[in-house]
């Protein structure tokens, strides 16, 4: 399927069963190219098949709006959005019980807002359920990433952008190699009201994983029985030219690391109760 216009409007789309099998690494199944703005709402995408990372394309310059997307049961894609100068608005999603490379990636979009909703028990080879790149200013709010499995990052993911997180859930994620919860690098977050509970991963990082270049800012959260198997259980820090505060965090149910720091230049300040 793929339409081009200056303005694409879809309401109350049933898609059963599609079959795709790529012949390339990346091939669009779905491409929604509007120039002005797309508009999807209602949209539910079930007991499909795609080979070869097949992508649902969402294009515009100006906005998208994708409100009360379904994906269950389904194998092999990969939903991207790219908003060029304007905004992504990605409301009441419900992602569950796909396999293979199925993930929801927002790239290049300068503001992006993502509310009300749910990625359960979706698994795969590569990185996490939900990935942010390239974001001048993201919101998400009242989000829940619950029973994923990823190699890496089992939750969401910030890379070179800029992020507002409050009242998120990150519970009984497994990374198979480390962060299992939530991932940041060269970014700016502030995270407020979550809960990482009941997350484990192979080597680091059960629940909050912060890398490189970062500002990190954490408040009136709390982490419980998350699992390492390796370093920093709760959460691990790495590498250098990270800042990080801790306000009001609570610690439940610990494994015996419950913090790694590694690296240098390292500023925190810490105010855990």
């Amino acid at each position: 399927i793929h339409l081009f216009a200056l303005y694409i409007g879809i309401d109350n789309a049933t898609f059963d069963q599609i079959e795709n099998y790529a012949q390339s690494d990346t091939a669009h199944v779905m491409n929604f190219f509007g120039v002005y703005s797309v508009a999807v709402s209602s949209i539910t995408i079930s007991n499909s098949n795609c080979e070869g990372n097949s992508v649902i394309f969402v294009f515009s310059s100006v906005s998208i709006l994708i409100d009360g997307m379904i994906l269950r049961n389904s194998h092999g894609f990969t939903v991207q959005t790219v908003v060029s100068t304007g905004i992504a608005t990605l409301t009441n999603l419900n992602f569950y019980d796909n396999t293979a490379s199925t993930f929801f990636h927002v790239i290049d979009a300068p503001q992006v807002i993502i509310t009300n909703s749910k990625f359960t028990n979706n698994s795969a080879a590569l990185i996490g359920t939900t990935v942010i790149m390239n974001s001048a200013a993201a919101t998400v709010f009242n989000c829940a990433w619950t029973s994923n499995t990823f190699h890496f990052g089992g939750g969401l993911l910030v890379y070179e952008g800029n992020a507002i997180i409050d009242e998120c859930y990150f519970t009984n994620n497994e990374a198979l190699m480390s962060a299992a919860g939530f991932w940041t690098k060269s970014s700016t977050v502030t995270m407020s009201n979550c809960l990482f509970s009941g997350n484990t991963a192979k080597y680091s990082a059960a629940g909050l994983y912060i890398a490189s270049k970062t500002n990190f800012t954490l408040s009136d959260s709390e982490f419980s029985a998350n699992y390492a198997d390796g370093s920093g259980s709760s959460i691990f820090v790495q590498h250098n030219q990270v800042t990080i505060s801790f306000r009001n965090v609570m610690f439940r149910y610990l494994q015996a690391e419950v913090t790694s720091f590694v690296m240098d230049s390292i500023q925190s300040i810490i105010e855990a109760s």
